[in-house]
């Protein structure tokens, strides 16, 4: 599970900031899915992010919004991770 916020004291937005050549969340997520058999979810609290991580992992990479930054992980359905053996 990555969570991705949007706010940041520092840098504006550095989630999806360029690192490298991309926004800086794929490289976390490229790290994450070298990991066999690995189910890698997203959570955020930003459709900026939402957007960005779908358009390029929309197959392998499961994205949960919530839209509140003080609240980003009560949109995953924790019982059904916990049944899948990822809990």
């Amino acid at each position: 599970m990555i969570p991705a916020r949007i706010g940041s004291k520092d840098i504006s937005q550095k989630v999806i900031r360029p690192f490298n050549g991309q926004p800086m969340i794929f490289s976390t997520i490229n790290v994450a899915l070298s990991i066999p058999d690995a189910h890698v979810i997203v959570n955020t609290d930003s459709k900026k992010i939402q957007t960005t991580v779908k358009k390029k992992y929309a197959d392998s990479v499961s994205v949960y919004f919530n839209g509140k930054a003080s609240e980003p992980f009560k949109s995953i359905p924790l019982k059904g991770l916990v049944k899948k053996g990822l809990g």
